[in-house]
């Protein structure tokens, strides 16, 4: 058994957030950064965050956050704006920090209830985040202390001090949260650690000191991160999908068994996903536990772009090709979404997916998809002006009938253009005359095109165009 090619998505996803960032090749991962991991943990990410953060030519995104942060709070400038604006800015800008380290997030624990409309909503969280600071851990503690101004005050919220061991600590309770949201912070060692939930402090605190299991001495964890080429990667991530199921009720647990089945890891109990870079490429490798054997698959790579023969702009800095069966990744993201809403949710979206392919004479499935090739690649060129995250585009070979992927394409957005769109609204999808369809909300937004061969998706008609000019002299991989 294998892990089937509907995850590929789901990786390709995350490897492209950690792949893309800065140019240069990552020194790699230290299995010990596994010591910061509970054996018993629900899931985690580990990564070196600094390896990938250098950008070339001027100031990154999140380091953009988290200047408008700090000399909007001291300048004032905050108030005004919308809380959820606000919290965005001061998320990134804590990201920013963050990714400056080594760094471990974990989730230890979660809980749901029910709904009365069948859903869920989360009633416990338990989850850590330990940043090796090497010591240094000034600039942590200024965030922290930032978020703190920002969104405390002394009517909602208390913070008391602490001290266990030597080691002092932090705990902020807000009567505006969950009577089980406690948030508790504070150094051990080389480490700053950040941790949600009622007795999440205590257990990643002994791991990091080394009086509790940890992912680090545990055998399979460590036959995993040797295959997958842990040591080679800007990030790993681990999932006990058994300890997942174990604390969900039978409701929960039907739809993570749903989830995960769509997911093509219907059988598997652990996963390992290691995300490196090889010069301009992503490689995602996988490692499952199925049964009583391991799995490993090279889900992302340079070997997948040469033995398909994609097409990668030579100016593109970073890549990721990857395997995929198209009909199959859409039923799976299909199924995957809905198994996590309420059944009247679920109803819902099932009624407005199919009342869009009858209205619009489409079946995305067979019409478009069904026509799709085995490959899809997404690169960052051109790059953004602003560097934004996500502003990459997306290829896709064509196998056959063109002409009915690019008529299936018209009438669906033409539809959703002339009778789901409300005339005068701020956002318009619009055609241009070259038959380009893009998202206008006063600047041109995302843009999507068909040609004879391929089709391409990028961040808006000028990108979308450079890479059709890219696609004529026929790059080729590293």
């Amino acid at each position: 058994m294998h892990l089937n090619s509907k995850v590929h998505l789901l990786g390709l996803v995350a490897s492209w957030v950690v792949g893309t960032v800065g140019g240069r090749a990552a020194a790699g991962l230290d299995a010990a950064l596994s010591r910061a991991v509970p054996s018993d943990a629900i899931a985690a990410l580990m990564m070196d965050a600094a390896a990938g953060t250098e950008q070339a030519g001027g100031l990154s995104p999140l380091e953009l956050a988290r200047m408008a942060s700090d000399g909007g709070q001291r300048l004032g400038l905050l108030s005004p704006i919308d809380d959820s604006v606000r919290c965005w800015i001061d998320s990134l800008a804590a990201l920013s920090v963050a990714l400056r380290y080594r760094l471990a997030v974990t989730l230890l624990d979660v809980g749901a209830r029910r709904r009365p409309d069948g859903g869920h909503e989360l009633s416990m969280l338990s989850a850590a985040l330990a940043v090796d600071t090497g010591g240094d851990h000034a600039a942590v503690e200024q965030r922290v202390a930032h978020l703190l101004r920002a969104y405390t005050n002394s009517e909602a919220s208390t913070v008391e001090t602490r001290t266990d061991g030597g080691r002092t600590w932090y705990v902020l309770r807000d009567r505006r949260l969950p009577a089980w949201a406690e948030i508790t912070w504070g150094s051990i060692g080389e480490s700053y650690l950040v941790t949600i939930g009622a007795g999440s402090r205590d257990r990643a605190s002994r791991a990091l000191s080394g009086d509790g299991g940890t992912l680090h001495d545990d055998r399979w964890f460590a036959a995993a991160f040797d295959r997958a080429g842990g040591a080679g990667a800007r990030a790993v991530v681990y999932t006990d999908l058994r300890q997942l199921e174990a604390h969900a009720d039978s409701a929960l647990r039907t739809k993570v068994g749903d989830a995960t089945a769509a997911l093509g890891l219907a059988d598997a109990s652990r996963t390992l996903f290691a995300f490196a870079r090889d010069n301009r490429s992503v490689e995602i490798r996988a490692v499952a536990r199925i049964g009583a054997t391991d799995d490993l698959r090279l889900l992302a790579g340079k070997r997948i772009a040469r033995e398909s023969g994609a097409q990668i702009p030579s100016r593109a800095t970073g890549y990721a090709a990857i395997r995929w069966e198209p009909i199959g990744a859409l039923r799976g993201a299909c199924s995957a979404y809905l198994s996590a809403r309420s059944p009247g949710a679920r109803d819902r979206a099932r009624w407005f997916w199919s009342t869009l392919e009858r209205e619009a004479g489409v079946s995305i499935e067979q019409d478009v998809f069904a026509h799709l090739g085995s490959v899809i690649l997404i690169h960052n060129y051109p790059e953004h002006a602003l560097r934004l995250p996500m502003a990459w585009t997306i290829v896709v070979s064509i196998e056959d009938e063109a002409e009915t992927v690019r008529r299936s394409l018209v009438q669906l957005l033409g539809h959703v253009s002339h009778e789901l769109i409300p005339q005068g609204s701020a956002v318009q999808l619009l055609r241009s005359p070259d038959a380009m369809w893009y998202l206008s909300f006063g600047l041109t937004g995302p843009a999507i095109t068909v040609t004879d061969h391929h089709l391409v998706v990028s961040f808006s008609p000028e990108a979308v165009q450079r890479n059709l000019d890219a696609l004529r002299v026929n790059p080729q991989v590293d």
